[in-house]
């Protein structure tokens, strides 16, 4: 329906024309659906579909269920730096971008979680309290629990690091028994520490735009707070 196509254009500030011209679909087939002459045939709404990382079904109003609900096997990741550059390599067309349209909480994203222990690709939400969270693309953790969980090994993905303001971004993550934790991510030089239950822990970080030379481990910081 084009009331979800015009949705997706007001959340990405994107033009009807830029999605003509990318997706090789006509102006005037955009222009009858928006004036209700006609609906695009099925392959063009999945193209359009693709384009904006939706779920056809839902797009043509036949399903309420927005994004796609997949679960992608990751065996070929391990946990040396090699198999984690292939790994992003292969699989950073699958970061979606966090939204901040679900339900009615306005500061809710959805955010795929990478599982070093299941080998799978699973979407979670986040509830986050600062605006540069909405820049977050995507977790990988380790974890042997069942529940996804943002700890010591876990690696933040952000779509833009150059663009982080604040000094201390604060998180609130849903796991699955809809309660939520409360953690605060706090910003040290180009690292960032994990502060939960008064306690600082080191976290791993990946520019979302250059995975090579963003992914950082902040020991440094750590051993020079452990020095003072």
């Amino acid at each position: 329906m084009y009331e979800r196509f015009k949705q997706l254009l007001d959340e990405k500030h994107i033009k009807v024309s830029q999605v003509s011209r990318e997706t090789g679909i006509a102006p005037s087939t955009l222009s009858d659906w928006k004036n209700g002459k006609s609906t695009p045939k099925y392959d063009k709404m999945k193209r359009i579909a693709e384009y904006f990382n939706v779920d056809v079904e839902w797009l043509s109003g036949e399903s309420d269920q927005m994004w796609k609900t997949e679960n992608i096997n990751i065996s070929e990741f391990s946990t040396d730096d090699n198999s984690k550059e292939n790994f992003y390599e292969l699989y950073k067309n699958k970061l979606s971008e966090p939204v901040s349209t679900v339900g009615i909480k306005s500061n809710l994203y959805r955010l795929p979680i990478f599982s070093t222990s299941s080998k799978e690709i699973t979407y979670e939400y986040i509830s986050a309290c600062d605006k540069d969270m909405s820049l977050l693309a995507g977790l990988i953790y380790n974890s042997s629990n069942m529940e996804p969980q943002i700890s010591q090994n876990s690696i933040l993905i952000f779509k833009k690091a150059n663009v982080l303001t604040s000094n201390k971004l604060n998180v609130l993550y849903n796991i699955k028994s809809s309660l939520f934790e409360c953690y605060n991510i706090i910003k040290l030089g180009n690292g960032y520490m994990l502060e939960s239950y008064n306690q600082l822990v080191p976290m791993q970080f990946i520019s979302y735009e250059d995975f090579k030379q963003a992914y950082k481990v902040i020991g440094t910081v750590i051993r020079s707070i452990q020095r003072h």
